[in-house]
C-alpha cells in the first residue's frame, strides 16, 4: 500500500518531534532527522536525495508492490546516455535554473512533469520570462514527489522485435508518486512497458548499448532477498546486459551511486574522478581505475580512462550527454577548466558547457535529468576495425546492424561508410544490406602503410542523420593499414614488352626490377611521343626490350589503389597489386574511350584487354584530360561497345582486323589503334591507326617474321576480298573462312571484289617460288575463249590448265608441278600464260625441288 505525499510529510514530521536524545548525544538517526527537517523547511514540494528516516522504515517494513512482467523478447539493447536522445526529462518544482534548461531546450525537447494543467500554465510563463524554448517544450501532467528524475526516471531498451519500450523497475526510495513515473511515461510516448523487480536507481547505473553495465555494490545490498545471480539473470534478461560491472563505491558517502565518480563517454571511453594523493578516498578511487584497466570494452578493446581532477569533491562527473552537447555542472572553482578542457579531449565534436547551479557532490546535474530515448532513431550497432590490420584482398569488411525503431523497413535503409585515409578528405563506400538488421560494406586497403579514420551514417525516414559513433566525422574510429611486403613474377617475351611496376619497390630503376633487360630501352609516352626513362614509377606503363623470354620476380609493398592523371588521347598506364576488371576503373567524368584497353603480346602486337594483370602495361584512350582510379573493389563503372560478330574479318599473326564495317560517328574512337611500338615491335593496323575498313583499305604490317599467317572469316561466298602484297603483287583471295601463310610486307591493300571484274586480269601465282602446289587467279570480264599454259624457259609447252568457253567470272586454278602426261618436271624457271581474243597474259613461275 502506498501513502499520499501529503500525509507522508505529515507523518514524518509528527514522528521527527519525538525524536530522542541518548545520553545527552545526538544519534545518527537524529541528525538524519534534523537534516531532512530542514530540507522540508526549504523544499516543501519535494523529497531529499537521501532516504529519509521514515522512509527507511517503510523499506524496511517490505511493504512494497510492484508487478513484475515478462522480459521483452531477445536480443534487449539497454539505451545508453551517449545514443540519440529526443529529449530530456525534468521536473517541476524543480533542481535546476532556469538558465539549464534554457540551454537543453536550444536543441532538445524538454518534458517537464507537472503536478496539474495550473502548474503547466505557470511553468510556461517561466519559459517565456527566462528564454526557454517553447517550441521545444512538452508536459507530463502526473504527481510525483522529488526532482531526481535520473533516479526514478525509465530505462530505455530495443526488443529483439526492433521496438522501443521502458524497463521500470522498484525505485530504491518508496515514494510512491516518483515510482509510477516510468509508468506515465511509457503510456505518454506510447511505448511497451516491462516491469523488471530489482530495486535499484538510475544514478547507480550505466550501460554502454552493447551488453556492458556497470554500478555500486548499493545494487546486491539493497535487494538483500535476492542472490547475486538472480539479480545479474535479471540484468541480462530485461536489459540485454551480459558483463554487468558491480565495484565498491570509492567515496564512501550515503549515496553510493556511481554518476557520483564516474561516466561512461562512449562505449570505449569512461571518465573517472582523481583526487589529490593526502584525499582520504584516493586508494579507494585508484582501485576502481585499475579495475577498469582491467576490463574489455564492448569493442573488445581495453578502455580508454580519462580523468577529471576534484580536489573539493567537485561533482564533475555528474553531467550530462545530450546529442552533440555535453552540460557539466561547475562550481565556480579553479579546476572547472580543466574539468572542461578533460571534456573536449575526450569527446571531440561536442559542445562542451558548463553550468552552475545548486550541486553537491553527491548530487548535481546528472542526477536531476533523464534523457529520453529517440523513438525514430536508427540505432547502430557496431564494433568496429582497430589497432593494426593487414590488407585484405578486395577491402575491409565492415559489419553493422541498423535498428530502425520507428517502423521503417531494414532493408529500405540507406548507409554509407565514409571513410578517409590519413590527413586525405572523407569519401563514401556503400553498406548493403543483406537480411534482418545486417549491412555489409568494405573500405578499400591503402596502397601503403595508412591510418584509416571511418565513421557510419545513415539517414531515417524522416530525413534526421545518425552516426557511429554517435558524433561521427570529428572522432570516427581508427585502425592502421599494415602491408606486408608481397612478390609477384612478371613474365616477359622475346624484344619488346609493355610492363609496369605493381608494387612500391625500395628501388624503382629499371635494373633492379627487370636486370636482365636491354640497357637504355625503358620508353614511356607522353605528349611528344616515346621519352627515355631509367626508372619505373607505379600506374605508368612502359616499353621494356629483352633479348630472350624470362621471368622476374618484383618485391614490394602492395598497392591497392592508384589514381592516375591522364592527358587527352592515348596514355600508358599500368595496374595495382590485384587484377582488375577494366570496366572497375572508376572514371568519374567519363572521359575513357570504350574498348581502347590495348595489351601487347611479344612478337604478335597489341591485343584488345579486359583486364588489368599486375606488372604489365596497357594503353588507354581518353576524351579529355582528368583522373580515373585503380581500385579492386570498385564496382562496374564503364560499359564496353558491343562489336558486330558477324562482321567479317582478317588477322594477320593473330591481330585481328574488321572488314566493310559500318561504325557510327561516336563509336570509331572505340576502334582506334594506339601508337605503333618502336621499331622492332610487331603491329598490324589499318592505315589511320583503325582496327576496320569500309570496302578498301591499306594495311601496315610490322613485324621481324619472313612468312606471316593469315586466318579471315568472309560471310559471303559470292563476294570475296582479295589481299594484294605490294611488294611482290602476290594476290591472295579471301573467301569463307581460311588460313594462309604469306610473304611478309610492310604494306598490303584489301580490298573487297566485285560479284562482274572489272578488268580481265592474270595474277600472279601463289606461292611462288613453290615446291609442290601453287594458286593461279584469274578474271574474265566477258565469256569468251581462253586457254591458261604453262611453258618453260625455252618455250616448250608443259600443259594446259584451263582450255575453251569460260564463263565471266572469278577464277582460281591449282597447278601441281607435272607435265600433261603427268609427269613431274625439274626445277626452273617456268612461264604460265592466259591466251585470249589473240591476246597474252604471261607471268614467270619458279618451282623449286
Amino acid at each position: 500500500m502506498f501513502i499520499n505525499k501529503t500525509n507522508f510529510i505529515i507523518l514524518f514530521f509528527f514522528c521527527l518531534s519525538f525524536s530522542n536524545v541518548v545520553n545527552g548525544e545526538t544519534t545518527e538517526e537524529d541528525l538524519l532527522k534534523k537534516k531532512t527537517k530542514l530540507w522540508f523547511e526549504k523544499h516543501p514540494d519535494s523529497y531529499p536525495h537521501w532516504i529519509t528516516p521514515e522512509e527507511i522504515n517503510i523499506q524496511n517494513s517490505g511493504d512494497r508492490e510492484f508487478y513484475e512482467t515478462d522480459p521483452p523478447s531477445a536480443p534487449v539493447i539497454n539505451i545508453p546516455e551517449y545514443a540519440p536522445m529526443e529529449g530530456v526529462l525534468i521536473r517541476y518544482p524543480f533542481g535546476i535554473s532556469y538558465t539549464v534548461i534554457a540551454e537543453m531546450s536550444e536543441n532538445t525537447v524538454v518534458t517537464t512533469i507537472v503536478s496539474s494543467d495550473g502548474q503547466q500554465s505557470y511553468v510556461i510563463n517561466q519559459y517565456t520570462n527566462n528564454g526557454v524554448n517553447l517550441n521545444n517544450c512538452n508536459f507530463l501532467v502526473a504527481q510525483s514527489n522529488s526532482y531526481w528524475t535520473r533516479d526514478y526516471g525509465p530505462w530505455y531498451i530495443i526488443n529483439g522485435n526492433n521496438e522501443l519500450g521502458i524497463v521500470n523497475f522498484p525505485y530504491n526510495r518508496p515514494r510512491p508518486f516518483d515510482n509510477d513515473i516510468p509508468i506515465e511515461v511509457a503510456e505518454f510516448l506510447g511505448l511497451e512497458l516491462y516491469g523488471m523487480n530489482v530495486i535499484t536507481a538510475g544514478g547507480n547505473y550505466m550501460t554502454d548499448g552493447m551488453g556492458i553495465a556497470a554500478s555500486s555494490t548499493l545494487i546486491f545490498d539493497e535487494n538483500p532477498s535476492q542472490t547475486q545471480y538472480q539479480i545479474r539473470d535479471k540484468f541480462e534478461e530485461y536489459l540485454g546486459i551480459f558483463d554487468y560491472d558491480v565495484v565498491e563505491d570509492p567515496n564512501n558517502t550515503y549515496i553510493d551511486h556511481i554518476d557520483c565518480w564516474a561516466k561512461y563517454l562512449d562505449v570505449d571511453k569512461i571518465l573517472i574522478r582523481s583526487v589529490q594523493n593526502s584525499h582520504p578516498q584516493y586508494d579507494e578511487i585508484e582501485d576502481v581505475v585499475d579495475y577498469f584497466s582491467n576490463q574489455v570494452t564492448g569493442y573488445n578493446t581495453p578502455y580508454e580512462i580519462y580523468r577529471v581532477y576534484t580536489p573539493q569533491n567537485q561533482p564533475y562527473t555528474n553531467s550530462i550527454i545530450l546529442n552533440e552537447k555535453v552540460l557539466v555542472p561547475v562550481t565556480g572553482s579553479s579546476w572547472d577548466d580543466d574539468a572542461l578542457a578533460v571534456y573536449e579531449q575526450a569527446m571531440p565534436g561536442y559542445e562542451v558547457v558548463g553550468l552552475t547551479g545548486s550541486w553537491e557532490s553527491t548530487d548535481a546535474l546528472h542526477c536531476r535529468t533523464k534523457g529520453i530515448a529517440d523513438r525514430e532513431m536508427i540505432y547502430i550497432s557496431h564494433i568496429p576495425i582497430s589497432g593494426e590490420v593487414e590488407p585484405v584482398e578486395g577491402g575491409i569488411e565492415i559489419n553493422a546492424n541498423m535498428i530502425p525503431v520507428g517502423g521503417e523497413p531494414a532493408s529500405d535503409i540507406f548507409a554509407e561508410i565514409r571513410y578517409r585515409y590519413n590527413d586525405s578528405s572523407f569519401q563514401s563506400a556503400e553498406l548493403n544490406w543483406i537480411f534482418g538488421n545486417e549491412f555489409i560494406g568494405t573500405i578499400p586497403t591503402c596502397s601503403e602503410d595508412c591510418e584509416i579514420s571511418y565513421y557510419i551514417r545513415t539517414i531515417n525516414e524522416l530525413g534526421t542523420t545518425y552516426h557511429h559513433p554517435y558524433i561521427g566525422e570529428p572522432d570516427p574510429h581508427i585502425f592502421y593499414i599494415i602491408n606486408p611486403e608481397i612478390q609477384l613474377t612478371v613474365s616477359y617475351g622475346e624484344n619488346w614488352n609493355l610492363l609496369g611496376n605493381p608494387v612500391y619497390t625500395q628501388s624503382n630503376h629499371v635494373n633492379d626490377i627487370f636486370p636482365l633487360s636491354t640497357d637504355n630501352t625503358l620508353y614511356t609516352f607522353g605528349s611528344s611521343g616515346y621519352i627515355a626513362q631509367s626508372n619505373m614509377e607505379p600506374g605508368i606503363g612502359y616499353w621494356l626490350h629483352f633479348s630472350e623470354v624470362g621471368l622476374t620476380t618484383i618485391t614490394g609493398l602492395p598497392i591497392y589503389e592508384q589514381s592516375l592523371n591522364l592527358m587527352e588521347g592515348w596514355n600508358l598506364i599500368s595496374g595495382i597489386s590485384l587484377p582488375i576488371s577494366t570496366t572497375q576503373i572508376y572514371d568519374s567524368d567519363n572521359i575513357l574511350v570504350p574498348n581502347t584497353f590495348y595489351g601487347y603480346e611479344s612478337g604478335a602486337g597489341y591485343v584488345n584487354s579486359d583486364e588489368i594483370i599486375p606488372g604489365y602495361g596497357y594503353w588507354v584512350r581518353t576524351t579529355s584530360q582528368g583522373d580515373i582510379v585503380l581500385n579492386s573493389n570498385q564496382q562496374s563503372s564503364i560499359k564496353n561497345i558491343v562489336r558486330d560478330k558477324s562482321a567479317d574479318w582478317i588477322s594477320i599473326n593473330g591481330i585481328k582486323l574488321y572488314l566493310d564495317l559500318n561504325v557510327s560517328s561516336e563509336n570509331q574512337l572505340s576502334y582506334s589503334l594506339p601508337p605503333k611500338p618502336p621499331s622492332g615491335g610487331a603491329d598490324v593496323r589499318f592505315r589511320g591507326d583503325m582496327t576496320y575498313c569500309d570496302d578498301l583499305g591499306i594495311i601496315e604490317v610490322q613485324s621481324n617474321q619472313n612468312i606471316l599467317n593469315v586466318e579471315f572469316n568472309i560471310s559471303s561466298s559470292e563476294i570475296p576480298w582479295k589481299l594484294t602484297n605490294t611488294v611482290d603483287e602476290h594476290v591472295l583471295v579471301l573467301k569463307n573462312k581460311g588460313q594462309a601463310f604469306i610473304n611478309k610486307s610492310e604494306l598490303f591493300k584489301i580490298e573487297k571484289q566485285s560479284t562482274v571484274p572489272v578488268i580481265l586480269e592474270l595474277y600472279y601465282n601463289y606461292p611462288n617460288p613453290f615446291n609442290s602446289t601453287t594458286s593461279i587467279r584469274f578474271d574474265l570480264t566477258k565469256s569468251e575463249v581462253i586457254s591458261l599454259d604453262i611453258f618453260d624457259i625455252s618455250g616448250h609447252y608443259i600443259t594446259n590448265l584451263k582450255k575453251g568457253y569460260t564463263q565471266r567470272g572469278n577464277y582460281s586454278i591449282e597447278w601441281d608441278g607435272e607435265d600433261s602426261e603427268g609427269n613431274s618436271i625439274s626445277a626452273g624457271i617456268y612461264f604460265c600464260t592466259l591466251s585470249f581474243e589473240n591476246k597474252n597474259i604471261t607471268h614467270k613461275i619458279i618451282l623449286l625441288k
